[in-house]
């Protein structure tokens, strides 16, 4: 398994928070526990609305996001957040067929993608 302290800063800033919006509870849990040990404070919001009333309760740093949310999609979510102004960094991870398809013509900038795995793109 890989060791999350060895891929991120040994020091994170102080109090830093990562919002992880996925409805896979495993997943969640295993991003929020490596996050946490990494010394992230990290939340998790399994819907699109726990995401958004998240957001009103707390600041985050980052966002770890899901695409494919029970109850909506997790792209056009981030096109809302936008819209409002939420210009923190929001990392997409998902299991979408065809991430070029998913993100095509958006803002952003493809890091890793296997094109019938996971994708990850930061937002």
């Amino acid at each position: 398994m890989l060791n999350p302290s060895s891929t991120l800063p040994s020091q994170p800033e102080a109090n830093m928070k990562v919002l992880i919006v996925e409805d896979q509870r495993k997943l969640a849990l295993l991003l929020k526990q490596g996050l946490s040990e990494a010394g992230y404070g990290a939340s998790i919001a399994p819907t699109c609305a726990a995401a958004r009333d998240a957001l009103c309760e707390t600041s985050f740093d980052a966002i770890v996001l899901d695409l494919g949310l029970p109850d909506g999609d997790g792209l056009e979510l981030l096109r809302q957040w936008r819209r409002s102004g939420f210009n923190e960094p929001v990392i997409i991870l998902s299991a979408r067929d065809g991430c070029a398809r998913c993100c095509a013509g958006k803002r952003a900038s493809r890091t890793q993608c296997s094109n019938t795995a996971v994708c990850a793109w930061i937002w």
